[in-house]
């Protein structure tokens, strides 16, 4: 058997907050960036909204527009389309934006749309390198106080996203318990006709603070409808919203609706929209099918104030798996390091289910080794060799009585022969 180990980088500095539990090359991959983004207007990362793709939210308006207008663009996709857990979302957001800056080597914009408006503040509360990295962001049909009242009362299913999302959440306590960095600047744009992310204007608001402004576009348009049923989905195309999105980019601090030329309010789509796009991608999207979900997705223990054990327990797999015999099952060897007392257990998934690889088991301050044996895996039938994946999840918690943690995890690709 040959293996391949997948380890998700290590935190860098003490201040770059929690570490990212999904796969580095999936955070690559997500991320897609055409034109200059080291000169010219600023470069700016489009953060799709729920049920999409960031091809279909932004491909036939906001990026090829600004594309236009000199700035260099990148789209990150979201896993599931938005409908997953927030909490895996966000680090594709996290990692965009340190890529993106990177690359530019300047600080960057990010612009949003409905849960992609939503996520970029909250990584900046958690993660707090990033907000030196931000100069501007500009959200969409978002909500940034709370969440919104009964995202799930369309009766098309209610995914992990939207059940975070609720008002009624955990999440939104545990997110808000973190300031909003006051570095970037932030412009929060919405539509008294919102059939979904609502009340409006109330959840358009941004919390008190230097640099930020909240503005619905009936503010410079007085009375301004959208096509019906489209009122969550039509910032992306508006005409208005764009020109506050602009204004924002092109100018210090947050967009100024009286920069605004009035006779944009006669305009309904944004200069160089294809509607043809919007018709064809968006819509058909927004229609399909939502998974649905039994509960509220448990918070990660970044967002938990009592949770201080399990962000201390550090877990490390050995270079390679061990075979300790002929037709013997391999062997995995994983360091465990603790600050404090708790427990740990170690978790396999693959093809056959999910089994415990390391029961329950009492760890004390400092560094401990503990041997796991995988499961055999199915040997293929038709092929020579086959290539499968193994999951690997390290659990963790202070005291018996708490529930379970995330402390780590990584992806085996194991060679299984015939």
């Amino acid at each position: 058997m040959a293996l391949a180990l997948l380890v998700p980088a290590s935190a860098g500095a003490a201040d770059a907050g929690p570490v990212l539990r999904e796969p580095a090359g999936a955070l690559a991959r997500a991320l897609s960036c055409s034109g200059d983004l080291a000169g010219g207007g600023a470069p700016v990362l489009l953060v799709h909204g729920t049920g999409v793709t960031a091809s279909q939210n932004w491909s036939w308006g906001y990026q090829p527009q600004l594309a236009r207008r000199g700035h260099g663009t990148c789209t990150v996709d979201l896993p599931d389309r938005g409908f997953g857990d927030v909490q895996r979302s966000i680090e594709y957001v996290v990692a965009a934006i340190r890529e993106v800056h990177r690359r530019a080597g300047r600080p960057i914009a990010v612009v949003g749309h409905s849960q992609g408006a939503i996520l970029p503040p909250v990584a900046l509360r958690i993660w707090p390198d990033l907000a030196p990295m931000v100069d501007d962001v500009v959200g969409l049909a978002g909500t940034y106080r709370g969440g919104v009242e009964d995202p799930c009362g369309a009766g098309r299913g209610c995914p992990p996203s939207f059940a975070q999302l609720d008002a009624r959440a955990a999440w939104w306590p545990a997110v808000l318990r973190h300031p909003l960095p006051t570095e970037p600047s932030y412009t929060a744009i919405g539509t008294l006709r919102d059939e979904i992310v609502r009340p409006q204007p109330q959840v358009n608001r941004l919390p008190p603070g230097p640099r930020r402004r909240s503005v619905e576009i009936q503010d410079l348009c007085p009375g301004r409808e959208t096509p019906r049923g489209l009122n969550h989905l039509f910032p992306a195309a508006d005409a208005v919203s764009f020109a506050l999105t602009l204004d924002a980019l092109d100018h210090p601090g947050p967009a100024d609706p009286t920069r605004i030329p009035a006779t944009v309010c006669s305009q309904l789509l944004l200069d160089g929209a294809d509607p043809v796009g919007l018709l064809t991608g968006v819509l058909p999207a927004l229609a399909a099918p939502r998974p649905g979900a039994a509960a509220e997705p448990a918070l990660r223990c970044y967002l938990v104030p009592s949770c201080g054990f399990v962000d201390a327990v550090e877990a490390t797999p050995s270079a390679r798996l061990r075979q300790p015999r002929r037709r013997g099952r391999l062997a995995l060897r994983v360091a465990l390091r603790a600050a404090d007392a708790g427990q740990v257990r170690i978790t396999g998934s693959g093809p056959r289910g999910t089994v415990d690889l390391l029961p329950t088991t009492a760890i004390g301050e400092g560094r401990r080794t503990a041997a796991v044996a995988l499961p055999r895996l199915p040997r293929p039938k038709h092929r020579r060799s086959l290539v499968r994946r193994y999951r690997v999840r390290v659990l963790a918690r202070h005291l018996a009585a708490d529930p379970w943690r995330d402390a780590g995890g990584w992806t085996l690709r194991i060679r299984v022969r015939r």
